[in-house]
């Protein structure tokens, strides 16, 4: 998505739009294997707070992080 469009990961609106589109698929991940691990379809619901702080603080990271790397000649 972030790179839809020709806008080639520079847009400050498709690149979150993109990170907030992988909520679901990385919870429910997360969740399966946690199910795996654990044995048990409840305990792993405890879980998915932590990995929503997980994924926000991803994005407040990441995106100032991918921004300054942008301007380097390398990337």
């Amino acid at each position: 998505m972030a790179w839809s469009m020709g806008h080639n990961g520079k847009s400050l609106v498709f690149n979150p739009l993109a990170i907030i589109s992988s909520v679901p698929y990385m919870l429910a991940g997360y969740y399966i294997c946690e199910r795996v691990l654990l044995g048990n379809w409840i305990v792993p619901a405890a879980t998915i707070p932590g990995n929503l702080l997980q994924k926000a603080v991803g994005i407040c990271v990441a995106i100032p992080v991918c921004l300054v790397l942008k301007r380097i000649p390398i990337f």
